[in-house]
């Protein structure tokens, strides 16, 4: 009998390497930082041991990151082992294990607010890209004893051999310096530059630091990269087919699942890509209200203050499972509540006279259900959630202004300074003929309405919070008595765009802050505040 423990088959590792998470080979996470300005797509993709730096993480987790950022982000710019991409928990640990061992027990990114920096007099500055005074592991929390080795300093590496396992340079907006550097040795292999020796020279000979602007920062590489972020799918309106379709099914066990199918219906969201589970579960729950009604079932009253809503297809009267039938009839007492007709059979109320039968259409000649008092009730609920409030208008001076105490007033307001303009990416996600069927209100119905809806500048009471991030310049004019921030923000660019041609301003948080600095630093005010008094 052969020996069993001679045909056991050689145990596998299950996970990566702790020395192979990158690529082997990959710069070791105690090379020295350079003396000069990375971006963050460049630490990630040339030089990732560095998210093991505490520095490194301080500084992308205080600027916004995600672990799923930085994991689509490791899978777009570099070759993965095995060729299997890697997650945002691998990230999570990766950055965790540094933390932890730092000295901040039970760190996580949602408490790393909590964190105590060494220089407290200092604000947080996230236009700083510069990495001159970042440590390695091995200088903020070396190793014990029995992993000393672990705290030596590595030598200096080729810039060539930065490229290893990069699939993907960075380019635009996210290549600064070290970009430069590693293609420029990658056509010169005649000559050995060691990084980070060798940086400051480099960078000097192919003609010095590159300039920083605002699309450089952290927070716009992550929303660039960020993979919630996608466009969803829309119908144009001359495409015949749905690009989302809900798959519906005859089977369902209204006793197992009845919430899980109200639920999906009511949250879903098409704004993000839906994942596989969610994928498998609409393929057995029927989340059409339109079947749900026709099925016999109708919605709790307790969802009815929950408006659904649909960003890919265009609503319609027709489509509302709440429409009346256009046939006449005699309005049912509101206490018969019971009386339903199930097998479809045509009650009293149903009949029309013979004058105004031959007045019927074809298509109007299937009787439609009985509205119960719930669906009233959900009907008028809906709509009075659905319309939109008026905001009243404060009162203004019924007097006319004197132009004495105008031209007294024009002191204090002059032709805005001249502000660089941000740098804007090409392939940033922008309000088009295309898109603007997406972003405008379901309820337009023109061309001009659809375009007034996706730039309007009240309708989300504020700036989006999300891409698209649309220029100010090509909003509509904020209401008069509106002198709040987001409304001289406005006015102020478009008065740089008419000056001075400026129009990458966007919506974008970090835009409008230094609008709002730039403003109140100049003391720019706007015609419409200076006649309200402010």
């Amino acid at each position: 009998m052969p020996n069993s423990k001679n045909n056991k088959r050689p145990r596998t590792r299950a996970h990566r390497a702790v020395t192979n998470v990158f690529g082997i080979g990959s710069p070791h996470q105690n090379l020295p930082f350079p003396k000069g300005s990375l971006t963050a797509a460049e630490i990630i993709a040339y030089t990732p041991h560095w998210l093991r730096s505490i520095d490194v993480i301080d500084r992308f987790v205080t600027n916004g990151s995600q672990a799923g950022t930085i994991a689509a982000m490791l899978n777009e710019f570099r070759h993965q082992p095995d060729n299997k991409p890697i997650n945002a928990n691998s990230i999570c640990s990766v950055m965790q294990i540094p933390m932890r061992h730092a000295g901040f027990e039970g760190w996580t990114k949602g408490t790393h607010g909590l964190v105590e920096r060494n220089d407290t007099t200092k604000e947080w500055d996230d236009t700083v890209l510069d990495v001159s005074t970042f440590r390695t592991p091995r200088v903020s929390h070396p190793r014990g004893t029995f992993k000393a080795f672990m705290n030596s300093q590595q030598d200096p590496i080729s810039f060539k051999n930065l490229a290893l396992h990069v699939k993907k340079h960075p380019e635009g907006p996210d290549a600064l310096d070290l970009t430069r550097c590693v293609q420029h040795a990658l056509s010169h292999p005649e000559k050995s530059w060691l990084f980070p020796n060798d940086y400051e020279r480099l960078v000097k000979e192919l003609g010095g630091p590159a300039p920083v602007t605002s699309a450089h920062l952290d927070k716009q590489v992550f929303a660039r990269h960020d993979p919630a972020v996608r466009l969803p799918a829309f119908n144009r309106p001359d495409s015949s087919s749905s690009v989302y379709t809900v798959p519906t099914s005859t089977t369902v066990n209204a006793k197992i699942m009845p919430r899980r199918s109200t639920r999906a219906a009511v949250k879903g969201d098409t704004s993000f890509a839906p994942s596989s589970s969610r994928r498998n579960a609409s393929s057995k729950i029927d989340e059409s209200p339109v079947s749900a009604h026709k099925n016999g079932a109708r919605r709790s009253g307790r969802l009815a203050g929950r408006v659904r809503i649909s960003l890919n297809e265009e609503f319609t009267e027709t489509d509302s499972p709440w429409k009346p039938s256009t046939r006449k009839r005699k309005p049912s007492p509101d206490n018969d509540d019971g009386d339903f007709n199930v097998n479809g059979e045509s009650s009293d109320s149903d009949t029309l006279k013979e004058t105004e039968a031959d007045n019927v259409s074809d298509e109007s000649s299937t009787p439609a259900p009985k509205q119960r008092r719930a669906a009233k009730k959900a009907r008028v609920t809906i709509q009075e959630i659905a319309t939109f409030e008026t905001p009243v208008k404060p009162k203004v001076h019924s007097a006319p202004i004197s132009p004495a105490l105008m031209a007294a007033a024009r002191i204090f307001t002059h032709k805005p300074k001249f502000l660089k303009p941000p740098v804007l990416p090409r392939d940033r996600a922008t309000v088009d003929n295309h898109s603007v069927w997406l972003y405008s209100a379901d309820t337009c119905t023109t061309m001009t309405e659809r375009w007034e809806s996706a730039l309007s500048s009240t309708r989300f009471n504020g700036p989006r919070r999300h891409p698209p991030f649309r220029e100010l310049y090509r909003l509509t004019d904020p209401p008069a008595y509106d002198v709040s921030d987001w409304a001289e923000n406005i006015r102020w660019a478009k008065e740089q765009e008419k000056v001075f041609g400026s129009t990458t301003w966007t919506e974008y948080d970090y835009y409008l802050e230094q609008i709002t600095e730039e403003r109140r630093r100049t003391g720019w005010f706007s015609d419409e505040a200076l006649r309200g008094g402010y």
